[in-house]
């Protein structure tokens, strides 16, 4: 995902293995002259892999600055031997902190509000502790009286993300799985999506029931995984989230708000 107000400094939300070729599919991100980048920062909303693994991706020259909790800072950069890849010299990469409950105000009139959202470590921190505060959050960004709603991960949805998510013009939600069990009943994994802190799309406990009665204007999932069923254009779930005024997200969709 990538977020502009004007079209010329962007902010990209996560750095997903896939960086390079994401870059190269949108114009706007190439470069407009040697060593250039309208790359303005990156926001981390957690520290998985599939979030961050592009940071080593970008070129070693090229300075970067990174928005993410203290948590999400601390589990990616100590005992990591390729984090070296971003401190090539001092300022190369600047770390900006992300605090649920301040704003962020950007130089293009973007304001950024970080909001606390239920999660767990990543799995390559597996020594960290759970109960620390920071490990995921989601990102709403305001301007000129429009609101976009960033929310690619979610446990479950409390009352802190429920007020956070109300009158939003657009949501971009965590869309992961259909159901708690999927993995298991593919016989895939031997988690379930709790356990990797995604609450399910599907079921009376699901996010397509629980924001129904939310006023926001428009509603696209996200982050989902190839086992969902909804990814099937002619399933059963693929209609209810239709009908219930979802759209399912694609590869290469643009929003203007």
């Amino acid at each position: 995902m990538a977020v502009s107000s004007d079209g010329d400094r962007w902010y990209l939300l996560g750095a997903s293995p896939e960086i390079r070729s994401q870059l190269e599919s949108f114009p706007c991100l190439h470069p407009r002259g040697p060593r250039h980048t309208p790359i303005e920062a990156i926001f981390l909303a957690n520290g998985d892999l599939d979030h961050t693994l592009g940071l080593l991706s970008l070129r070693e020259w090229s300075r970067v600055t990174v928005y993410a909790t203290e948590a999400v800072r601390d589990a990616f950069c100590h005992d990591n031997a390729l984090n070296r890849a971003l401190q090539r010299f001092e300022g190369h990469s600047r770390w900006m902190a992300l605090m649920p409950g301040t704003t962020i105000e950007l130089p293009d009139g973007l304001n950024v509000q970080p909001i606390a959202v239920p999660g767990k470590p990543p799995l390559y921190a597996a020594q960290a502790d759970p109960g620390r505060p920071g490990w995921n959050v989601g990102l709403k960004f305001t301007h000129a009286g429009r609101s976009v709603g960033f929310f690619p991960s979610v446990a479950r949805i409390d009352e802190n993300l429920q007020a956070a998510l109300e009158r939003l013009d657009l949501l971009l939600f965590d869309g992961t799985l259909w159901s708690d069990t999927e993995l298991i009943d593919l016989g895939l994994a031997n988690v379930t999506g709790q356990q990797m802190a995604h609450m399910s799309v599907g079921g009376n406990s699901g996010s397509l029931q629980r924001l129904q009665t939310a006023g926001i204007a428009r509603r696209v999932y996200i982050h989902i995984n190839n086992t969902n069923p909804m990814l099937r254009e002619d399933s059963l779930e693929a209609a209810s989230v239709r009908s219930a005024g979802w759209i399912i997200g694609e590869d290469g969709q643009e929003f203007e708000v």
